[in-house]
């Protein structure tokens, strides 16, 4: 996985990174001048999720439990991958247009307004000029999506990789500067593969934010209709085609179980007859486990295939949710 590749801060890794420093240069003026020239909207009662770095750092499972938490919920997302592009609020489309954020979002919230697509905000805007209801507007991967002025902003950092080798894109895993941190309201470390060294907590601190941190608590073992497997395998096929395959198989092997195969696939990736074949023979000799954002993408019913359903476990969950209606309470004001 090229996530995997730069984590590791190696001369690998750091000659790569400074081969690709006239890509990042074109790049990064790009990036500034979409932010400079793209029309802003101060979005009222809203909490962006987002990170720094390209790749999985769990945004969609904390964007599921803000939903759960905050009165009147409602999310924003791009919904990459899918083809669907505007307001979800009854569930009536095509499945097979929805991305896999999408659908755990309708799996998870189904009463919960969703706004999809790359026109997003001016949508919400349009949105929240017709309802009376005071919402509260969670925009999943938002930290780069600069038509959004959010009220507060949380950015999650991996632990065990929060900057990877240091270079930004395409040299390296930054989708900006470090010095972006300063957008941010609240850092949230996810633990789940690795807690932060103490250089790098160094680095972060400087920005004066406070820091929380989480990782995945296991609800259960599930198969495809949702009923709770009798069993736990203790061996299993791992299937993934998420950014951070190895957070899952953390998470899992923390409940005694083991990956002894492996079906890896890239992020968003959508199964094809020829993988469900591939999924459908590995069920055959082996229990295969996969992640919630990928079992909605499997309408086959195959025998013997699971999903984790995992949710976010805070270190200092009052404090976190305190933090962020502190935040809203005073950038609404």
């Amino acid at each position: 996985m090229i996530n995997d590749f730069f984590c590791r801060t190696t001369f690998l890794t750091s000659i790569w990174g400074i081969l690709m420093l006239p890509l990042t240069l074109i790049y990064l003026i790009g990036f500034n001048i979409k932010r400079l020239l793209t029309r802003k909207y101060i979005v009222p009662n809203s909490i962006s999720v987002g990170n720094i770095t390209s790749g999985g750092t769990g945004k969609t499972p904390l964007s599921v439990y803000l939903g759960e938490k905050f009165n009147n919920p409602l999310i924003v997302s791009r919904g990459y991958g899918g083809n669907f592009s505007g307001i979800i609020t009854d569930g009536k489309c095509s499945r097979a247009e929805l991305s896999d954020e999408t659908l755990i979002y309708m799996n998870n919230l189904p009463d919960v307004p969703l706004i999809i697509g790359k026109k997003r905000i001016a949508r919400l805007m349009g949105y929240l000029a017709e309802k009376e209801i005071k919402y509260t507007v969670i925009a999943d991967d938002a930290m780069q999506h600069f038509p959004l002025i959010a009220q507060c902003n949380i950015v999650l950092l991996k632990g065990n990789c929060p900057f990877g080798n240091g270079f930004i894109l395409p040299g390296g895993m930054l989708r900006e500067p470090l010095k972006a941190l300063s957008r941010a309201d609240i850092i949230l470390i996810n633990t789940e593969a690795g807690d932060l060294k103490t250089s790098a907590r160094k680095r972060i601190e400087r920005f004066g934010l406070p820091i929380f941190k989480f990782d995945y608590k296991l609800q259960g073992i599930f198969d495809r209709s949702g009923e709770k497997a009798a069993q736990i395998p203790s061996e299993y096929c791992l299937l993934s085609a998420i950014a951070s395959p190895g957070s899952l198989e953390t998470t899992l092997r923390k409940k005694g179980m083991k990956a002894t195969r492996f079906l890896t696939f890239a992020d968003h990736h959508r199964f094809s007859t020829a993988d469900i074949k591939k999924i459908s023979q590995a069920a055959s000799e082996i229990a295969v486990v996969t992640s919630e954002k990928d079992i909605v993408k499997i309408s086959d019913n195959i025998s013997n295939l699971y999903y984790a359903k995992i949710r976010c476990n805070f270190e200092k969950e009052d404090l976190f949710l305190t933090e962020i209606r502190n935040k809203l309470e005073s950038n609404n004001n």
